[in-house]
């Protein structure tokens, strides 16, 4: 009987990795994000939590927000980072355009303008949110111009 126990033991092992190995050739087919989608899904998300976050007035969505800085840092892009502060710095200041102007000039397309030009540029959309934009979500924009 110990040796019965065994064989089915075996082939509920054998069963478990078969549908192990289905799960990864569907997670192979899936293809990569392209770095600008994961930026405008991480600014977005921001962007929803703090709005969310002042309507309910809880003050932990704005630390959050700001705990995710470094990665935005890192990955940020300048088309991107102009286009955030032109949608939601309000017009009537008088400081939108120099904010604009400190935003870095687009780098220059060196070798590899072949390889960027195949594949379409992902198009800037941020989240509709009520207007007129909370001074939170400004101040936001302009934090990520600093940092």
């Amino acid at each position: 009987m110990p040796e019965e126990a065994k064989k089915e033991g075996e082939t509920k092992d054998v069963e478990m990795k078969d549908a192990a190995a289905a799960e990864k050739k569907e997670k192979k087919e899936e293809k990569p994000k392209d770095p600008r989608t994961i930026l405008l899904d991480s600014i977005a998300s921001n962007l929803r939590a703090i709005a969310a976050g002042v309507t309910a007035g809880d003050s932990r969505v704005m630390g959050r927000a700001i705990r995710s800085f470094a990665s935005l840092r890192r990955t940020m892009e300048p088309e991107v980072l102009k286009a955030l502060l032109e949608e939601f710095v309000d017009p009537a200041r008088a400081t939108k355009a120099q904010y604009i102007s400190y935003v870095p000039a687009a780098d220059v397309v060196m070798g590899d303008a072949d390889k960027d030009a195949e594949k379409p540029k992902v198009e800037i959309k941020f989240p509709q949110l009520a207007k007129p934009y909370l001074p939170e979500l400004e101040a936001y924009a302009v934090l990520i111009l600093l940092v």
